[in-house]
C-alpha cells in the first residue's frame, strides 16, 4: 500500500473484554456518515451474538494462511494458539474509496503493526481495564467465553496492559459514557468532527 494513498484510520485496541466493540459501536452511532467498521478475518468460531461479515469474517486456518501468503493482510497476528486475526488491505481501501474513515477494533500487537505503517495517520487509542479482576468479571458477565478461553485471555492481559501504557492515548475503560467522551476528545481535533 502506497503511503500517499493512505488516509486516517481510528484504532481501538486492548485486551479482550475491555469494551472496544461497545465504544466503537457508540462512535459509529454518533457519526454514521464518517466511520465504517473494518471487518477482520478470523479463524476463531463466531460468538452467538456475532454476525458473519459484520463483526468478523470467519475463515479456515488454511484459507487465512493462504490469504497471508498472497499479501492480502496489512497486518495479521496469531493472537492465541491457532486463532488468527487479520486486517485486509482491500477492506481499508474500500472504506477510504467510500469517503469514510475505517474504525478498527483489534489487539494491541496488530495495532502496533498498523501504527508502524500508518504513523500519525493511525489515531490509535489503547483501552485498558481498571484492574485485571474487573476485566475477568466483564469477560464472565458477557457469557461468550469458555472457562479455558477466559483463563487464556486473563493470563495475557497483564502484558497487553503494560504494552498499552506506552501508547500516547490510553483510556481506562469503564461501564459509563466516559470512555466514548475521551475517545471523541482524542479524535475530534484531528478528524474535525462536529460535536
Amino acid at each position: 500500500m502506497n503511503l500517499k494513498e493512505m488516509k486516517y484510520l481510528v484504532i481501538l485496541a486492548g485486551p479482550s473484554g475491555v469494551g472496544k466493540s461497545h465504544n466503537g459501536d457508540l462512535l459509529m452511532k454518533r457519526h454514521p456518515d464518517r466511520f465504517v467498521f473494518s471487518v477482520s478475518d478470523t479463524t476463531r468460531p463466531l460468538r452467538p451474538h456475532e454476525v458473519e461479515g459484520e463483526n468478523y469474517c470467519r475463515i479456515t486456518t488454511e484459507q487465512f494462511l493462504a490469504n497471508a501468503e498472497q499479501g492480502l493482510y496489512i497486518e495479521s497476528e496469531e493472537v492465541y494458539p491457532g486463532i488468527w486475526y487479520g486486517t485486509r488491505r482491500d477492506k481499508l481501501e474500500a472504506i477510504w474509496d467510500f469517503g469514510r474513515t475505517p474504525l478498527l477494533d483489534i489487539d494491541l500487537y496488530g495495532a502496533n503493526k498498523l501504527r508502524g505503517i500508518f504513523g500519525e495517520l493511525a489515531i490509535a487509542i489503547a483501552m485498558i481495564p481498571p484492574s485485571i479482576e474487573t476485566l475477568e468479571d466483564w469477560l464472565r458477565k458477557r457469557k461468550t467465553e469458555t472457562e479455558e478461553a477466559i483463563k487464556r485471555r486473563i493470563a495475557k492481559a497483564p502484558q497487553e496492559i503494560e504494552a498499552a501504557k506506552l501508547w500516547p492515548h490510553v483510556i481506562v475503560s469503564e461501564r459509563s459514557q466516559k470512555p466514548i467522551q475521551e475517545i471523541l476528545e482524542i479524535i475530534t481535533p484531528v478528524l474535525k468532527l462536529p460535536f
